[in-house]
């Protein structure tokens, strides 16, 4: 784990010096439903997601992203009243990407992210919450279809997370701004 995150810290100090001196950055904000499941439960709370990147090539990008929860989900699990809120969701990604016509774009990520949540479980008079957060490697495919110059919609699934039987994927949409 040390290792990937040496990487990560390199790419990071890399896509910076990147920033410096390219031209070529980009700027996404999106919606996304993510799913949460585990044996047994499965929710889906919404994140509001901001992306920052980096064009190195016609190619490639470098791409950070940082999300805030906006939503509870609920649901009721053998009799216990379960909400589930994702508090941040945070990555560091390597893109590629192919034109796909004059005006879209597909592309796939790899990288990692960190997901920090708080559970909460009721009954009648009793109630207990609980915070947890963990990384892992990290994937996702999208596309981008231009609606003015600079301006795209972009629509994408990512897998955010996935250890020991618990998962976070979801689809995202939202808007891109090349500058």
């Amino acid at each position: 784990m040390r290792k990937h995150i040496k990487v990560l810290c390199l790419v990071g100090v890399c896509s910076f010096v990147n920033l410096a001196t390219a031209a070529d950055y980009y700027f996404e904000t999106a919606v996304t439903r993510v799913n949460f499941s585990e044996p047994g439960l499965s929710l889906s709370p919404s994140v509001l997601k901001a992306t920052l990147g980096s064009k190195i090539s016609d190619n490639f990008a470098i791409e950070g992203i940082a999300g805030l929860g906006s939503g509870t989900s609920n649901a009721s699990y053998q009799g216990v009243n379960v909400g589930y809120k994702i508090n941040s969701i945070s990555g560091l990604y390597l893109k590629t990407m192919a034109k796909a016509g004059d005006s879209s774009e597909v592309y796939a990520k790899l990288g990692f992210s960190n997901i920090s949540a708080t559970v909460t479980a009721s009954v009648p008079g009793l109630s207990s919450s609980l915070s947890q957060s963990g990384s892992s490697s990290s994937y996702g495919v999208g596309a981008k279809f231009g609606i003015s110059k600079g301006t795209s919609v972009l629509l994408d699934y990512m897998s955010y997370y996935n250890k020991s039987g618990i998962k976070y994927t979801g689809p995202s949409i939202g808007l891109s701004f090349d500058f």
